[in-house]
């Protein structure tokens, strides 16, 4: 075997080991993008809840261990608002690093293939001398 094809198989496995990682990175961002998703739709519904609770005179409570405490409805409603601001930010962050991810990925998808044609040239040119 030659250098050159020795050292086109080391690029090709480097690559191949950048691309499997760029892989992983895409499935952990989108499983925390399923999970801030799901919150993101639970916390509305909590503050549509706390809506609906603000004309009624039983109150809003807070769960505390394993204790029900009162809480101004002002304060939950703050919280929550809070909370979803939190949840539109982080799912804005993961989706441009989504992107971001999206992007390297089908840069190293290219680097790749051009490797593997690197490797079926060079072999095309051996074969002819052995």
């Amino acid at each position: 075997m030659s250098d050159q094809l020795r050292t086109l198989d080391a690029n090709l496995k480097t690559e191949a080991e950048a691309y499997q990682q760029i892989q992983k990175e895409l499935q952990k961002n989108a499983t925390a993008h399923k999970q801030f998703t799901a919150q993101l739709s639970e916390n509305e519904l909590v503050l549509k809840e706390l809506d609906k609770a603000e004309g009624e005179t039983g109150g809003v409570f807070k769960l505390v261990g394993p204790t029900l405490i009162r809480q101004d409805p002002h304060e939950a409603r703050s919280n929550v608002g809070k909370r979803l601001e939190f949840i539109r930010r982080e799912l804005d962050r993961l989706s441009g690093q989504a992107d971001s991810l999206t992007e390297k990925h089908a840069r190293k998808q290219r680097q790749i293939a051009n490797i593997q044609s690197n490797i079926q040239e060079v072999k095309a040119k051996m074969a002819p001398q052995q």
